[in-house]
């Protein structure tokens, strides 16, 4: 099998999962309390949407990184359910096991759907992304901070990333660094606020077709959604 379709069969696995399993089970406080911590509610408490990017970041946040007791919804999931069958348990493995960083891009093989990412944050050797959206890019002098799932085979998004000019590598490495530093709990969770909150000032609206995203399939954000686009 060609990897594109290892990762197609992944993805809509990884789709399903996450929008009809996992995000279902999720509290409706946790969720709000998720879109209060990233600054995405209006003074009544309801959740708001200036674009695509900001629903994906919200439940991204909200399954990955709201922690109760230490365990986030991928990990109640786990526990009270389990997988139903092997690809479930791979899709499983790669949700618990995944991570946030910040990349470079080195290096896009169109053809492939894959791209070549230096992790910025921490010494390690390169690593390669399939992500149809993202490798359709037309300028790849880019930083993404994403989430990594690793599967066996290989990696991809969870869906949402957050895109900025490389020649922004030094001030928001050192303006990030600087911010975590004065942070002594939940580091994962203020990582993702810190590069979100750098994403809507510095980062770039990437107005390209999300083959890969995910869609908030709750009625909280749906009649909330605005459809018009700012650009930052």
């Amino acid at each position: 099998m060609e990897l594109i379709d290892l990762y197609n069969q992944y993805r809509q696995e990884e789709i399903r999962i996450v929008n009809e399993k996992i995000f279902k089970t999720l509290d409706k406080a946790i969720l709000l309390n998720a879109a209060r911590v990233l600054e995405m509610t209006d003074k009544d408490d309801n959740i708001i949407f200036t674009d695509e990017n900001q629903m994906g970041a919200l439940m991204d946040f909200a399954i990955h990184e709201m922690r109760i007791d230490g365990q986030n919804a991928v990990d109640r999931y786990i526990e009270k359910y389990g997988a139903e069958n092997e690809t479930e348990e791979k899709v499983l493995n790669a949700l618990k096991s995944s991570y946030t960083s910040l990349y470079r891009v080195v290096n896009v093989s169109e053809g492939k759907n894959m791209l070549f990412l230096k992790n910025i944050l921490k010494e390690t050797r390169n690593t390669r992304l399939i992500d149809i959206s993202l490798s359709q890019i037309s300028d790849p002098n880019i930083l993404i901070f994403t989430r990594l799932l690793p599967f066996p085979e290989l990696n991809m998004t969870s869906g949402a990333s957050f895109v900025y000019t490389d020649e922004l590598e030094i001030s928001i490495t050192s303006l990030y660094k600087k911010t975590i530093g004065q942070v002594q709990e939940d580091i994962e969770a203020n990582k993702y606020v810190i590069f979100y909150s750098l994403y809507k000032q510095y980062g770039l609206n990437m107005n390209y077709n999300n083959a890969d995203d995910h869609e908030c399939q709750d009625e909280n954000c749906e009649h909330e959604h605005h459809h018009h686009h700012h650009h930052h």
